[in-house]
């Protein structure tokens, strides 16, 4: 079963050192790692719905999320 597991720095549950320990126990599975992500970002449904389409983890294309802007925080 193909997995997408996508994770970001500044997302207290889901660090990309647990994304990475997630991805290596899962055969067919593709680890992203979202520069300026939280919990939840903008271009988040985009990479999952195009995963959900065509669910071959090697080639999902997570290039939008470099548009991302880190988070702002007050």
């Amino acid at each position: 079963m193909p997995a997408l597991i996508v994770s970001g720095p500044f997302d207290p549950s889901r660090r990309p050192r647990m994304g990475a320990l997630v991805a290596k126990n899962l055969v067919n599975s593709r680890h992203i790692v979202i520069a300026n992500a939280s919990r939840s970002f903008a271009r988040l449904d985009v990479i999952m719905a195009k995963f959900v389409r065509d669910p071959a983890p090697g080639r999902v294309d997570e290039s939008c999320a470099a548009a991302i802007a880190p988070p702002r925080f007050k």
